[in-house]
């Protein structure tokens, strides 16, 4: 596996829940406003969001109290300056919530920067695994677990699982904190997919049931277009 590219260090995850009755609102917001306005900002490298549709949440291994009830996860990918887009990050929703351009009914249950630790790409594809968040993909799957040893797990065998392209894991790190954050001490592997996320889910049960980690959350959620 390839390291992470050195443009991107760090990834910023949103778990966020958000009322059925501010689903369309919050969508065109994020879509045709938030996200293109962070990218003004200079380390912000790439952004997503994916939804938990109802056949994903059905279809989920793993699920958890709180973070289940999100149906939306959204990724930035930070890179140098990351200390300071970071800051200049949160700077910009507190002007743009200032001046009435932040959705409200929204509730994040785990949000903030998590270091990338390991990247890989399926050995059927030949592209680089640094690429692989910006390759046109079906949906993601979602794996976030306890905090365990230093060292992640091996991509390798979730990465042989066919409809898997490649995938990410990022880990926490004390020395990259913000008060407004909402942390939990869990890795995040990020499995980009390029094929049906609840089929590639089925495929992927019998491995992560030989894995030796402690899921939290295992679930499939779709690309929005």
């Amino acid at each position: 596996m390839l390291p992470a590219p050195d443009r991107v260090a760090v990834g910023f995850f949103s778990f966020t829940e958000v009322p059925p009755s501010a689903d369309r609102s919050y969508n065109e917001w994020h879509r045709l406003d938030h996200l293109p306005e962070q990218y003004a900002l200079p380390g912000i490298a790439h952004g997503e969001r994916w939804v938990a549709s109802p056949d994903c949440v059905a279809a989920r291994l793993v699920d958890d109290e709180l973070l289940g009830r999100a149906q939306y996860v959204t990724l930035y990918l930070i890179g140098e300056p990351v200390e300071a887009t970071i800051d200049a990050f949160g700077a910009l929703g507190g002007e743009l919530r200032a001046v009435g351009r932040f959705h409200e009914e929204r509730t994040a249950h785990m949000a903030g920067g998590w270091r990338v630790a390991a990247t890989g790409t399926s050995p059927r594809l030949p592209i680089s695994p640094a690429v692989i968040p910006w390759r046109p993909a079906a949906g993601v799957f979602v794996l976030v677990e306890a905090d365990g040893p230093d060292a992640p797990p091996p991509l390798d065998p979730l990465l042989a699982v066919p409809g898997v392209a490649g995938g990410w894991t990022f880990v926490p790190h004390d020395d990259l904190t913000r008060a407004w954050w909402i942390m939990q001490p869990h890795r995040i592997t990020v499995l980009w997919l390029d094929d049906d996320p609840v089929e590639v889910t089925a495929r992927l049960a019998p491995v992560l049931h030989d894995q030796a980690s402690t899921p939290v959350l295992a679930a499939p959620y779709r690309t929005i277009h």
